[in-house]
């Protein structure tokens, strides 16, 4: 029975619970029309030529579909498909290609076209139909649509659809098939409804019917009494009345009309009583002589009446007549067959063809160009307007298209002249096709006229596009146009190609490596907003060429405005001040805001008489004057501001403001506008980076009217609100650009001081200091410090009174903070003050000299902030520029008076809990102010969590810098124990709720270095980061992890809602309970109570209080907690509680881990994970099934018996769901391996077990499942296997038995010796009759999936809660083998939907460790979409979903428009006739003896092939496959990009095996998608033969297709930023990581030691022994019989190896073995831990290479993976990583399958 049901589905809504996005298939069916010819380029040519007459078709036909399809072309559409008809008469069947397409557009032009126009388009679909004959059938369905006997239509209409009836007819040999039920009811309508006199209409509707005759059969009652009723003179003309006589004749002869008999002679009998004419009656008495021949002997009845009338009407003889009546009584007179007529518009055809000259029968013929002619055309005038230019282009494309020797070319002619988008569309192939048929000396007079147009000044662009245009076209077509690169790249430039400049400008570096083209190229880059591209260049140049000097321009191009003010300073020194040095200057101390430095140097400049320098800098002096709000200087500058100047008209509108002249300032405002729109609309239309800033000058022009708006209304509070509150809406749409904000916030300061803007101030200041833009940090600081300073102050001068009550207590605290401070500077004892406490006394008063802070001014000004989120963002700038010890020391200090002023005490945070509800009352009572109070207490929350932010940093930094110092002789970490124990009493003393650690330069009873720094040994070796960290970690003494601890506590208690602190809080418990384990094997219960219980309710509540995706890294780590230590009550209890408190949905994304889980041994945690998989179930059963049925086919007894127990239940609830998801899993793991290669594989590993390790019992447990299944066959194939070998197979098993049953010895090892003669026989049998399939039908292979039709089951891979369902709607009936080593499977699958879903179905794989990395691949997607940098690269690794079915086969989403690097160069070389292996070639000629090499010499031959072969194949074909050179560019930056993040990524894994059929490219983006990713942590890094050294692929094939500047650009920015976020989110991925590494299912691969002794003394155990083993007489006749084994069994393995080699080996082409290892991959076969009774409780936990690979990755994630002792940073790590992956050492030390050659 079909397997059916409703398709239901609810949409959900996201929730704030949701985890990652699912990894669900967006991608459908690949069998989507690929089209390789994207405008006029052909993509898949890889630059072989490919113009010709089959192209020029082609592009004719596409370009104008193109205008056929494009609704603002409507005017064009008639002679569009007038031109399109007539170019496809003489294809024949070369247009059948096309007409899938052709079809559709002319019914759309239609559509468009005005009701007057449609007779025309049915006319030209006749024309069509007539043409093309019976290739039009598979298109037919939408011309029915046409006929439609209800809607009315002219005469002409009806005319046309009538002679498309007819050609319909006559195309498909007049069977309509059931289209006729529709075509004739329209005729019929059609008679009916002529009522013109002529009745012309009706006159061709019965020629349709006389072709349509022989299809009338079933349809007379429709049509005959129409035809007799128009035999009626007095209705109908004569000549209808003619033509519906012949209609009659016609259909008489072709049909049985036996029925309508009587009727129709009676009519004709009544009409030959009254025609008028002799030729009616001739025609009259015709059509009953035809009856006559139909009717025989019943005609007799009638022929007395008609032999009357004819009586009558003087007709005395019919010679026609007479003769059919005798032979009618002969019995002689034998029925015709009617003529077939041809429709009326086949006659029109031709004629319409005539003009364009195309007579050949085979195709299109050659035409010939007129060189004179065209000549004409080309030549160029000395005298042109700008004008004139264009009209120059049009006319020499005209012309190029008239002369085109393609007459398809020329069929568009007369339609290009009229229409310039075609004429542009066809340019380049008309101008081909003529070149290649122009002789050399006409070809270079075209290229100098082409330079001479180019050359000239007033060329518009779109002149300069085109030849640009033309140029690629060529270069891609093998056709180098003879245009210097130089020249070309000054086109781009003059016509802002970006694109296509920068594709010249690196064809000419790599021809020249001129200063011009580096300036050139790091300009290029930056416009089109490539910034790592264009600094790469620049280290690339210095890396290449360390020599060369470095010019300023370079980094004014990059606005590195530091290292460009170096510079200037450098050579200032060197050749004394110039104009050109001083202006630059200037700029760059104006872009670094470095106010201080540029303040005296526009002083000395005003001073001076360089007026020309003046005149230059006035406009930066008016933007510094602006910022520093100097209005006369403002007023000063903009006198001296040229009149040329682009910013003259902002300026004075803003000066204009400041003196409240609106009207003037208005004006400005518009006349800047005009300004702006004339380069706005060139460079937007570009691309939207391009004209950005221009974008942005016109918002700074809106926002000034606004200012104006905002001062002309003082007392509308409400309108001056909405335009602030407009601002922050802009401002969060803003890109996080500092220079744009900078702008923006001077402009919003003219009516909103900063200190009430204060948000948008720190955001602005934080997003400075992400940006390492320091200065202008503090720029802002010091401004937000004055402006608060100068507020209190005003409001102190003010009647203090009047204010808000919060505003007083600000001022009142200010006052008197600002007195002690003056009191502490008239102090002779300023040095005791500083140890005194609290934090009246306790501010920094060392300056940069002391090596104390660079920042003591801004130390004590911060004192006197009244703005904690102001200290707050104060410290955090303070900690990033290196102070560390002083921004620690003065987060305690703040926290500590925050604290008190709140009342909060961090040693009892939990009475401040206790206290918010009388807190509340007060406030509510108003005794506090509760706004201000909830503000304080919500950044107290930060201070503490930084506080234990920073203590982490410190605790990892010190101990680093001490192991380091240890390992390097200079002391022990243990050294200073005695000093942290004696300090320890004093740092606690100094944590009062008033006190602080003091910020001074010592602390009482420490010794003090003569920087300052209390530190012991030597530190001169270590940096100030290092000495900062070792001086506070000693302070803060063995308490360290208490704090760190006590802190997040606090952070948990003053912000309960905040999901940062739980999460911290928690993971930090877990931390600590992971360090104990780790240290003591065991946890106590103490550990229990006071870590692993607060862990999970810490997760709990971080996962209840997520609102984004970031719920997987807490839910992984409580499932860690829970499995680990559910055997304590206390814990156990815990997750139960929790279980209420979040969304079931968080289970969705951890059901691996879970399911890894299910048999766990504790009892009631196995109860709890069953319960929580059916509550899972119930609410998404079609997230979790398929997970289930793995479970439940598991070898492992406990794990399957669980799993059926859920199931078990969820049938209960959801049988439909349940049932459809057992037999799709089990009829795809059924066609996933048939018998005979199920029989092959496993009989070739068998044998290996016998003979290679004489392990009879591993054997027999290959072969036993076997055996049982083909003793219960169930498809067809399976029964047709059991017949052929069903006798053998059982003759085999038998001798098996009786060989375990006998007793060892030689009688028994007979049977054994029989059993695999038969093997053998059958192995040999299967490989002679069943050869490697390419597919597989349904029927004969799962019938049962045939049956599936419109299910309950949603679509494998599409589920996500919050998307409607997708339902399985049927299976595709055949599936495809792929020819590759382990013929996977492709499987389509019809959605509910609609759509066609594509799988790739994998056998010999467990795919849950795919499907964990997956969920790895997720996780950093959500990561990289979080970070600001790596989101505007649009940073994420291409995932896919991935499905496991059972332990060994899964189904994998299918990623479309793919090709693996292997095909792609293989596609390239096989272009251009190259050797698919020509490096190995190389390698091989210099090396014959490759395998016997030492390394040196290995990478001797290595570098040798690489040097005298090009390996530019994947750039070359990047280029190539890319239809212009914006889509090349958009596809290298996706292509560098997507491998540098998949080789981060990659490396933290440990992924190995990436041969370049591991790595596929998608044709239509670039980026890089890898497959196959089996081989995780490591695994193929410790190999034993061939180990993989390299941390990624990064060869030269890789490296080429970068820019100019390699890994130095794109990829070592992106490889950075990527390595930074996975550092940064290390927890979060050590999360995920951690259950990856310890999950049982998947782990065995890489926890297993094949080496180890222990498995081969297990092995050994297995084995049976000799005979009489026990017996001393027999020891050598049973040593002599087990050499002769020995002997048998060595060259039966050698036969089983030949015969099995040819169906294991896997070789391309060429003879590269595919792969990275020469030992065959990990098979079905293998055993794994689910056979094996493994320990459940955690054993993973505490295997050693499971905690080793842990570390590894913990080191990789914190810079210790190169040396332990020493921490590197970002950059020097990913330095390594590269130096390490481009090693010529390395890579020639691999297996050649992994090809590093390429």
């Amino acid at each position: 029975a079909a397997l059916s049901g409703k398709k239901g589905a609810k949409r959900g809504k996201r929730g704030r619970h949701a985890g990652p996005p699912p990894n669900v298939m967006t991608v459908l069916s690949s069998d989507e029309h690929r089209d390789t010819l994207v405008g006029d380029i052909v993509t898949d040519s890889y630059g072989r030529e490919f113009s010709g007459e089959k192209y020029y078709i082609r592009v004719s036909i596409e370009a104008i579909l193109n205008i056929l399809n494009d609704p603002a072309e409507t005017l064009a559409h008639q002679q569009a498909a007038q031109s399109l008809i007539s170019m496809l008469g003489p294809l024949q069947t070369n247009g059948a290609p096309f007409l899938g397409r052709i079809v559709p557009a002319v019914l759309r032009a239609m559509e468009m076209a005005p009701p007057s126009q449609a007779d025309f388009y049915v006319e030209k679909l006749g024309r069509l139909v007539c043409v093309s004959r019976q290739l039009i059938r598979p298109y037919l369905e939408p011309l029915f649509e046409l006929f439609d006997s209800e809607a009315p239509g002219t005469e002409r209409l009806q005319s046309a659809l009538v002679g498309l009836v007819e050609v319909l007819a006559e195309a498909l040999s007049g069977d309509l098939g059931s289209h006729i039920s529709t075509v004739l009811p329209f005729l019929v309508s059609v008679i009916d409804r002529d009522t013109n006199e002529s009745r012309q209409v009706t006159d061709r509707t019965l020629h349709a019917l006389r072709i349509l005759s022989p299809s009338l059969e079933g349809y007379l009652f429709l049509v005959m009494p129409r035809l007799v009723s128009l035999l009626d003179l007095t209705i109908t003309p004569i000549n209808v009345t003619e033509s519906t006589l012949g209609c009659i004749s016609s259909i008489v002869t072709s049909v049985n009309c036996n029925s309508f008999a009587s009727r129709i002679i009676l009519k004709l009998i009544q009409l030959l009583q009254c025609s008028p004419t002799h030729q009616l009656q001739t025609l009259v008495i015709d059509t009953l002589c035809t009856l006559m021949e139909q009717l025989q002997d019943e005609f007799t009845l009638f022929m007395p009446m008609i032999s009357s009338t004819m009586k009558k009407r003087g007709i005395i003889d019919h010679a026609k007549y007479d003769r059919y009546s005798r032979l009618l009584f002969s019995g002689r007179l034998i029925p015709k067959e009617a003529p077939r007529l041809p429709p009326l518009l086949s006659g029109d055809t031709t004629q319409a063809d005539a003009g364009l000259g195309l007579t050949s029968s085979d195709g299109m013929p050659k035409q010939f160009v007129n060189a004179a002619v065209l000549r004409r055309a080309w030549t160029v005038s000395q005298s042109m307007s700008k004008g004139e230019w264009t009209g120059w282009l049009t006319k020499f494309s005209n012309e190029l298209v008239r002369q085109s020797p393609s007459a398809a070319l020329r069929a568009c002619s007369a339609l290009a002249s009229k229409h310039p988008k075609l004429n542009k569309e066809l340019f380049n192939a008309a101008f081909v096709s003529c070149w290649t048929e122009l002789s050399g000396q006409y070809q270079q007079e075209i290229v100098s006229s082409l330079q001479e147009v180019a050359s000239k000044p007033d060329v518009p662009p779109d002149v300069l596009q085109t030849i640009l245009s033309l140029a690629g076209y060529m270069e891609r077509d093998e056709k180098q146009i003879q245009i210097d690169l130089k020249l070309l790249g000054e086109y781009a430039d003059r016509c802002h190609a970006l694109a296509k400049e920068l594709h010249y400008k690196e064809a000419e570096w790599m021809l020249e490596k001129s200063y011009e083209t580096i300036e050139k190229l790091i300009e290029l880059n930056q416009n089109l907003d490539l910034h790592d591209s264009a600094v790469g260049m620049l280290n690339h140049v210095r890396s290449e060429q360390p020599d060369i000097r470095e010019s300023v321009e370079w980094y004014r191009r990059l606005q590195r405005w530091d290292d460009a003010l170096a510079i200037y300073q450098r050579q200032e020194a060197e050749e004394g001040p110039s104009y050109n040095n001083t202006n630059g200057q200037l700029r760059c101390m104006f872009e670094m805001s470095d106010w201080d430095a540029l303040l005296p140097f526009f002083e000395r400049i005003w001073r001076g008489n360089d007026h020309q320098l003046q005149m230059a800098s006035a406009n930066i002096g008016m933007s510094m004057a602006w910022t520093l709000g100097d209005i006369e200087n403002m007023e000063f500058y903009m006198s001296k501001l040229p009149n040329n100047s682009n910013d003259k008209s902002f300026c004075t509108a803003l000066l204009s403001v400041y003196h409240n002249k609106w009207d003037e300032a208005k004006e400005h405002i518009t006349k800047a506008r005009e300004e702006i729109r004339e380069n706005l609309v060139s460079r937007a239309t570009e691309s939207y980076s391009r004209g950005h800033q221009l974008v942005f000058n016109c918002q700074m022009l809106t926002e000034l009217e606004e200012v104006i708006i905002y001062k002309t209304l003082p007392d509308d509070t409400q309108r001056q609100g909405a335009i602030i509150n407009t601002w922050r809406q802009r401002l969060k749409g803003m890109p996080q650009d500092v220079g744009m904000w900078q702008k923006l916030l001077r402009l919003h300061s003219m009516v909103l001081r900063p200190i009430l803007d204060l948000d948008t101030w720190i955001k602005y200041v934080n997003m400075c200091r992400k940006s390492e833009q320091m200065t202008i940090a503090r720029q802002a600081i010091v401004q937000l410090l004055q402006d608060e300073a100068n507020y209190l102050e005003e409001m102190h001068c003010s009647d203090i009174q009047l204010q808000p009550a919060k505003v007083r207590f600000q001022v009142h605290e200010y006052v008197r903070l600002k007195t002690l401070m003056m009191q502490e500077e008239d102090d002779e004892h300023l040095q005791q003050l500083q140890h005194s406490h609290g934090r009246e006394l306790g501010y920094l008063t060392a300056d940069k000299s002391n090596g104390v802070s660079v920042n003591s001014s801004l130390d004590r000004a911060i004192r006197l902030s009244q703005q904690p989120a102001l200290v707050y963002m104060y410290l955090k700038y303070k900690w990033a520029i290196g102070e560390r010890k002083g921004a620690f020391q003065m987060i305690e200090m703040f926290a500590n008076d925050y604290s008190s002023k709140v009342g909060f005490d961090l040693r009892n945070p939990e009475a401040f809990a206790d206290n918010i509800d009388a807190r509340a009352l007060d406030s509510h009572n108003g005794h506090v102010d509760a706004a201000d109070d909830a503000r304080t207490i919500h950044l107290l929350s930060r201070f503490y969590f930084k506080r234990a932010e920073w203590l982490v940093n410190i605790q990892q930094t010190a101990r680093m810098a001490q192991e380091a110092r240890a390992k390097a002789g200079l002391g022990t970490s243990d050294e200073s124990y005695s000093l942290r124990q004696g300090n320890r009493t004093s740092a606690g003393a100094r944590r009062s709720r008033r006190g602080s650690v003091l910020a001074g330069s010592g602390i009482v009873g420490m010794p003090v270095s003569s920087s300052g720094l209390a530190l012991p040994g030597d530190t001169t070796i270590m940096s100030q980061k290092e000495q900062d960290a070792e001086y506070l970690y000693k302070l803060q003494g063995d308490r360290i992890e208490e704090s760190i601890l006590e802190s997040y506590r606090a952070a948990t208690v003053l912000d309960r809602k905040w999901y940062k602190a739980w999460h911290s809080l928690a993971l930090q418990h877990y931390v600590e309970t992971q360090k104990y384990d780790e240290k003591h094997s065991s946890v106590t219960a103490d550990i229990i109570e006071r870590h692993v219980v607060p862990a999970v309710h810490g997760f709990f509540r971080a996962i209840q209080l997520s609102k984004s995706d970031t719920t997987l890294q807490d839910t992984l780590r409580l499932l860690t907690a829970w499995f680990n230590y559910s055997q304590h009550e206390s814990v156990a209890q815990a997750v139960r509680d929790g279980f209420s408190s979040v969304s079931i949905r968080t289970w969705l994304q951890v059901i691996p881990q879970i399911l890894a889980r299910i048999h766990i041994k504790a009892e009631g945690t196995s109860r709890l994970i069953k319960q929580l998989l059916v509550e899972v179930g119930k609410s998404h059963p079609h997230a979790i099934l398929f997970s289930l049925y793995v479970a439940a086919r598991s070898d492992h007894s406990k794990r399957s018996q669980a799993a059926k127990d859920v199931l078990a239940k969820l049938h209960d609830l959801l049988p439909e769901v349940v049932r459809e998801t057992e037999v799709v899993s089990r009829e795809l793991i059924r066609i996933t391996l048939l018998f005979p290669e199920m029989w092959q594989e496993a009989l070739d590993y068998a044998s290996k077990a016998y003979f290679g390790q004489n392990d009879p019992e591993e054997m027999v447990r290959i072969l036993r499942p076997l055996h049982e299944q083909a003793r219960k066959p169930v498809t067809l194939r399976e029964y047709h296997f059991v017949q052929m070998f069903g006798t053998e197979l059982a003759v085999a098993e038998e001798h098996v038995r009786h060989y375990l049953e006998g007793e060892p010895g030689p009688n028994t090892d007979v049977f054994m010796q029989q059993a695999w003669e038969s093997y053998y026989m059958i192995f040999r049998r299967i490989q002679k009759s069943f050869p490697e399939p390419t597919s597989l039908a349904l029927k004969d292979t799962a019938p049962m999936l045939l049956q599936c039709h419109d299910m309950h089951l949603a679509m494998p891979g599409t589920y996500d809660p919050d998307r409607e369902i997708v339902h399985i709607g049927s299976f595709n009936p055949v599936v495809t083998v792929y020819p590759s080593k382990q013929h996977p499977r492709k499987v389509k699958i019809t959605g509910s939907d609609g759509n066609v879903y594509e799988f790739v179905l994998k056998g010999h794989e467990d795919l849950r460790q795919d499907e964990r990395v997956m969920q790895l691949f997720g996780l950093i997607n959500s990561l990289l979409t979080r970070d600001s940098e790596t989101a505007r690269r649009s940073l994420a690794i291409e995932r896919f979903p991935v499905i496991p079915l059972s332990s060994n086969s899964g189904l994998i989403g299918f990623y479309p428009n793919c090709e693996t690097l292997h095909e792609i160069i293989r596609d390239y070389r096989e272009t251009h006739n190259m050797y698919l292996n020509l490096e190995q070639r190389h390698a091989l000629q210099f090396a014959p003896n490759w395998e016997t090499l030492t390394v040196s010499q290995k990478v001797e031959a290595f570098e040798y092939a690489l040097s005298n072969t090009p390996g530019n194949d994947l750039q070359r074909a990047l280029w190539y496959k890319s239809p212009n050179a914006e889509t090349w560019l958009e596809r290298r930056t996706n292509y560098t990009r997507s491998l540098a993040v998949m080789s981060i990524a990659g490396y933290i894994l440990g992924l190995g095996d990436r041969h370049p059929t591991n790595i596929m490219m998608h044709d239509r983006t670039g980026k890089i998608v890898h497959i196959d990713l089996g081989d995780c942590f490591e695994l193929a890094a410790h190999r034993e033969k061939f180990p993989e050294k390299v941390p990624f692929r990064l060869t030269r094939m890789l490296i080429m297709p970068m820019e100019v500047s390699t890994i130095e650009g794109t990829f070592k920015f992106t490889a950075n930023h990527t390595m930074r976020v996975l550092r940064a989110n290390r927890d979060s991925l050590m999360a995920v990581l951690e259950a990856f590494v310890f999950d049982p299912l998947v782990s065995w691969s890489y926890i297993r030691d094949p080496d180890n002794a222990d498995d081969a003394a297990m092995a050994a155990n297995r084995r049976r022994p000799p005979a009489n083993a026990n017996a001393n007489t027999n020891a050598n006749a049973n040593a002599n019989a087990n050499g002769a084994n020995n002997r048998i069994n060595q060259e039966q393995l050698a036969r089983w190896s030949a015969a099995g080699r040819a169906s294991r080996a896997h070789y391309d082409a060429a003879g590269i073995a595919l792969g990275s290892r020469p030992d065959e991959p990990r098979n079905s076969f293998v055993n794994n831990p689910e056979h094996d009774d493994a320990d459940d409780n955690g054993w993973q936990v505490g295997n050693p290479k499971a905690r080793a690979i842990v570390k590894r990755i913990h080191d990789k994630l914190v810079g210790t993976d190169f040396d332990p002792n020493k921490q590197l940073d970002v950059a020097d790590q990913i330095d390594r990583l590269i130096q390490q992956a481009t090693s010529s050492e390395n890579l020639a030390g691999l297996f050649t399958g992994w090809v590093p050659l390429w």
